[in-house]
């Protein structure tokens, strides 16, 4: 009765329904095993997901213009002995809860893509060890990277951990493990998906 209850009150709070909030249920606990539960059943998901993918892509790139725009001033600013605050926004641009428009951005992009989202063949080689917890999710996409890449992505690891980002590192390599893992390995890790 208590799990029950449980179960109702998670609903509640859901923002979805059906198919969509049961993954965003799964979502909040394991984002890969949603993502594969979207992969195997994606014809579930709304084709309006799209749109709303798009539009939430959009919005960030908006953000990361005017991010843009506003160094540029700020740095004309500061030859002329004016030092502006630093602007930022807590929602990266996205306009709603970050994990929440995470989730639409790649739902949106298993819907679009018929349940096999574009993913590179190094990555599919080393999704199910991330899967299984054999690799951290992050070094697998610094193995896979290009060379300048690796040394990038090495800088950017340090400086989400400094700020305290690297969860969502961690999570993007986590999806892309998912999205990379070949569509006939989905029942093998989640045996479950074959009553969806």
């Amino acid at each position: 009765m208590f799990d029950e209850l449980l179960r109702q009150l998670g609903n509640a709070a859901s923002p979805f329904s059906g198919f969509l909030g049961d993954l965003w249920t799964v979502w909040s606990r394991d984002a890969a095993r949603a993502v594969l539960k979207a992969r195997w059943s994606w014809k579930k998901l709304p084709e309006e997901l799209v749109q709303q993918a798009a539009l939430i892509q959009r919005q960030v790139q908006a953000a990361q213009t005017r991010g843009e725009i506003d160094e540029q001033v700020n740095r004309q600013l500061g030859t002329m002995g004016i030092f502006p605050g630093l602007a930022g926004s807590s929602s990266a641009g996205f306009g709603m809860d970050p994990d929440r428009a995470m989730f639409i951005l790649f739902m949106g992009m298993i819907r679009a893509h018929e349940g096999n989202p574009p993913t590179s063949q190094g990555m599919a080689q080393l999704s199910e060890d991330v899967l299984r917890g054999r690799l951290d999710p992050v070094e697998a996409i610094a193995a896979t990277a290009p060379p300048l890449v690796q040394q990038q992505l090495a800088i950017a690891v340090q400086m989400l951990q400094l700020i305290g980002m690297y969860r969502v590192l961690q999570l993007q390599a986590v999806v892309q493990a998912a999205f990379s893992l070949p569509r006939e390995r989905i029942p093998v890790l989640l045996p479950e998906v074959r009553d969806i």
